[in-house]
Parts: structure tokens; C-alpha cells; sequence
């Protein structure tokens, strides 16, 4: 993770602002090469760039066209001779086919200021130094991959720009700052940023962060989506110093799996079962591995951030452009991970077209085991709702509800949230925000059932009324939903303990 180093004046703007972009968000191999400057490590590719260049440094300075990074704990470099280096993005990326450029390529290349510090670039936009040059290929599960750019290096020569209000030698944030948006692309070329001002290119720019932004369209028409990405084959002498790499706004699709912690869940259980086979150990490795795996989930369930906006929701479902966020505030004070307080989780649905709420929350239901939704009764008529239940703990969920009682519903296991009702107990409030992808939603009070229509950018919040006042309160303290486990893992941690059981008895 790279470190952000700012003003205190800026840091709630900060929190708020990360981008709305999605980026990579894991390693998958990393081989140097001819690299021998000590930018090596692989991390550093990860999440957004940060906002100041050598924040602890003896020169901070804003990150902008004229001061691109270039410390260790910033980029990290692929070298000729073998370099290469494999990233899984954090969501897929929709492949469009359409010339819509989906991947953003953030480097360590910044323009040459020849009467600095004037901030102005040259009658050809030159750079400082050499711009980095790569083979560039995509996979959407690891393993077929794609060259674009037919199998030809990329030259990634577009500079940063963080803010929209900075100088470009600024050495701290401004104090109300303005944010590029690291998840729009710029289409143009570094060129049309001659004898420009940093003004002038903030402005070319058109609100985006720069970068080098690639064109998916070569692509198979039958290849819907992409979860990888790999650059190697840096020409001879050449070396590409990577910052960060992000996906365009509005081809953000659902989370990208990460398997290798499950491959590797296997791999120890292969051996865990030969040494059983070999040496007869008693059944306590059994015991062991279900213990781990049931560690696995329990930090899964954990694992919940308190979100920002709609760039902080780990759990999506659906594709396409527009994009809207379900809430559901139980208001019972059960939480994620031990925490005080109550909270409530989120969602995020995308889709083609026309969407209503009732297709999201339906949606959503549909691919995150742990949420359950109890429709109305028809005395409630439609777009209404009778309860919602969420497996909070991941051990399995069970609700008992009484049709001619709606007053008396609840979970099966009292660590798990349930709420239903109609008359006495309570009732599902329903809040909307029209559109607010950026910060949290200022909810009211919604005049239409659920089966409304979506826009995108919107916000839909269900929240507990209790009785006896029955007030409709606001959905609050918002944490991501975690992403739902493989249903190949649950298995396997019910399966396993069996498993060895079974061979312990057979030696």
C-alpha cells in the first residue's frame, strides 16, 4: 500500500474522493529483471497512487505532469532480460469491444520543464528521461491470455495528474483540494500537451488523472470480462516503472475471485493426507485444517470496511454501466467482527437498460447466499417487504416466521440478523438517494415501493422502524457486505474432518 502523507485540512477529502476508480489489487508473479535500482517491490503497483511524491522524504511534493514518483515504497520497475509482472485487478473489467478504453496504466513518467519551475512543457510535451515500453496481455481468469496492441510493445508516456488544483511543485495537498479521476480515461496523445501550462493540461486532461489507457477491442467477441493483467518483454535496455493500474468507471464489474488462497487451502490438505497415509498421524490434522478453514471464514466475515462511497463496496453483482448501491440497516446492534454498535451493510448492483429496486435487491439475494429476503404478504401489496435476514457469522441461516404473525419472525441463530413485521413489532423503512456515487447518500424518506426505477448513481436503504414509536430511521454506520465464500470452500470445511475420519479408520 502506498502511504499518504498530507495536510490535515485535506484528509477528509481524500477518504472521499478515491476516485470512484477500482484498481489491481493483487500480485500474482513478479520477476525483475534487469533491474538494479532497488524498485522491486511488486506492492507498490497496488491500490491508487499516492497523492504526495516522497512524502517522507527530504522533497515532497504534490504528484503532477512535472513531478512524477520515483521512490522505492512508489513504483516498482520491469526490466528487460526476463522482467515481468502479473496483476489481478480488484473488479473485472467489462470488455466492451466497442474502442471504449478500459485499463488505465499510471507510470513513473513526468514532462520535461526546461525553464522550470515554470510548470510549462516544451514545443514537443518531452519527457524526463525515457517513457516505459512493455508487451501487454489480459486474461479474464489467469490462465488464456490476449496480447493487445497485436503482440507489439506499449509505450505508456501520459504523466499524472492527482489534483485539479495543485501546483505542479506544490508540497503539500491544497487546502480544499479538487481530485482527478483516476478511473476516467484520457483518449489523447502526449503531444497535445505542447507548450501547454499545468494549468492548461489539467485542463486537457478533462478531469481525468492521465495515464496511458488501453483499448480492449481486440479482443474476442466471446471474452466478456477481465481479471488480469501482465506486462513483460520490455524491449532490450528498456524498463517499465509502474505506479498503479485502474479500470475505467463505467466497465467495473463484479469482484474478481481470488483462488489461489483456495489453491493453496488444497495443496496443504494434499499433504496433510499423504502424511496421514504414510505415517498414520492421528485424526488432530483434521481438526487443525477445519479449525484454519473455519479461521478463513471467520476473517472473511470480519473483514468489513466502513465505506465512503460507492468505490469502497466489495460486493457486486451484475454488469453493465449504471451502477446503484442496496443498504439494509437492521438496527439490532449486531455487527461484523465483535465491533460495538450497530451497522449496516452494502451492496452494489449494475446493469443494462432499465432496472428497478426489487430487480436489485432480488439480484443481489440471488447471488450472496447469506442475504434472504421475505416478501410481503399480499395485505402489504407489491413492492413491499415483510423481512431480511443476513448469515452474519457464514455458518448457515434459518429464520422462523409465522405467516399469521408477522410479529414473531426471527433467526434460528440469535448471532445471525433477522427482522420481520406488519402490525406491532415493527416495519421495513425504505430510503432513497437519486444519485450519489461520490460520498454517502443523504437518505429520504421513499414515496414509492421498491419496484421503482433505478437511475444510475442511486441509493437504496431498508431500515428497522421499531415499535412502540415506529419512527423510520435513517440507515447509518455503513460497512461493505463481504464477498460471498465459494461454495467449494464451505464444502470443503464441512467435507474435510469427514475425510480424515474416514482415512484415519481405514489404516
Amino acid at each position: 500500500m502506498k502511504k499518504i502523507v498530507i495536510t490535515l485540512s485535506a484528509i477528509a477529502g481524500i477518504s472521499a474522493s478515491l476516485h470512484a476508480a477500482a484498481f489491481v489489487g493483487a500480485v500474482i508473479n513478479y520477476t525483475a529483471g534487469g533491474i538494479a535500482n532497488g524498485l522491486t517491490d511488486p506492492s507498490t503497483a497496488l491500490g491508487s497512487p499516492g497523492p504526495i511524491v516522497d512524502a517522507t522524504g527530504s522533497f515532497p511534493g504534490v504528484l503532477s505532469p512535472f513531478n512524477p514518483p520515483y521512490k522505492s515504497a512508489e513504483i516498482v520497475g520491469i526490466g528487460s532480460g526476463g522482467g515481468s509482472l502479473t496483476l489481478q485487478f480488484s473488479n473485472f473489467v467489462s470488455a466492451t469491444h466497442d474502442g471504449t478504453r478500459g485499463i488505465g496504466v499510471f507510470t513513473n513518467v513526468g514532462l520535461n520543464d526546461p525553464n522550470y519551475p515554470s510548470g510549462t512543457a516544451d514545443a514537443t510535451a518531452s519527457l524526463i528521461g525515457k517513457p516505459g515500453m512493455a508487451e501487454t496481455e489480459v486474461s479474464r481468469d489467469g490462465s488464456k491470455w490476449y496480447a493487445l496492441n497485436g503482440g507489439a510493445p506499449i509505450t505508456f508516456d501520459i504523466p499524472t495528474s492527482y489534483f485539479k488544483n495543485a501546483g505542479p511543485y506544490d508540497t503539500t495537498a491544497p487546502a480544499n483540494p479538487a481530485y482527478s479521476d483516476f478511473g476516467k480515461p484520457f483518449t489523447g496523445a502526449r503531444t497535445d500537451f505542447a507548450n501547454e501550462t499545468n494549468a492548461q493540461i489539467v485542463s486537457t486532461l478533462g478531469g481525468s488523472a492521465g495515464g496511458t489507457w488501453l483499448d480492449l477491442s481486440s479482443l474476442p467477441a466471446d471474452v466478456p470480462e477481465i481479471g488480469y493483467i501482465r506486462f513483460s518483454n520490455v524491449p532490450e535496455g528498456d524498463a517499465l516503472y509502474l505506479d498503479a493500474v485502474s479500470i475505467n468507471n463505467t466497465l467495473a464489474g463484479p469482484p474478481v475471485p481470488e483462488p489461489q488462497a483456495w489453491i493453496y487451502l488444497v495443496g496443504v490438505a494434499g499433504a496433510m493426507f499423504g502424511s496421514i497415509r504414510r505415517r498414520r498421524i492421528a485424526g488432530q490434522a483434521a481438526f487443525a485444517l477445519a479449525a484454519g478453514t473455519a479461521g478463513l471464514l471467520a476473517a472473511s466475515v470480519a473483514n468489513a470496511a466502513t465505506i465512503t462511497g460507492f468505490g469502497d463496496i466489495e460486493n457486486w453483482v451484475g454488469s453493465g454501466p449504471n451502477s446503484a448501491a442496496l443498504v439494509i440497516d437492521w438496527n439490532d446492534g449486531l455487527n461484523y467482527g465483535g465491533a460495538t454498535g450497530d451497522q449496516s451493510l452494502a451492496w452494489g448492483y449494475r446493469w443494462s437498460g432499465a432496472a428497478t429496486g426489487e430487480q436489485m435487491f432480488e439480484a443481489i439475494v440471488s447471488a450472496d447466499p447469506r442475504l434472504v429476503l421475505n416478501p410481503a404478504p399480499p395485505v402489504g401489496g407489491p413492492g413491499t417487504v415483510c423481512g431480511i435476514g443476513y448469515d452474519l457469522n457464514g455458518n448457515g441461516f434459518t429464520y422462523v416466521s409465522d405467516p399469521t404473525n408477522l410479529d414473531k419472525g426471527h433467526a434460528s441463530d440469535p448471532s445471525d440478523h433477522y427482522r420481520e413485521g406488519w402490525l406491532h413489532a415493527g416495519y421495513w423503512s425504505y430510503w432513497n438517494e437519486k444519485a450519489a456515487t461520490t460520498g454517502l447518500p443523504a437518505w429520504t424518506s421513499a414515496s414509492t415501493g421498491f419496484s421503482r426505477t433505478l437511475q444510475n448513481g442511486s441509493w437504496d436503504g431498508w431500515s428497522w422502524a421499531p415499535a412502540p414509536d415506529f419512527n423510520g430511521l435513517m440507515p447509518a454506520n455503513v460497512v461493505a457486505a463481504v464477498i460471498p465464500e465459494p461454495a467449494g470452500l464451505l464444502a470443503w470445511a464441512v467435507l474435510a474432518p469427514g475425510l480424515f475420519v474416514t482415512r484415519r479408520k481405514r489404516v
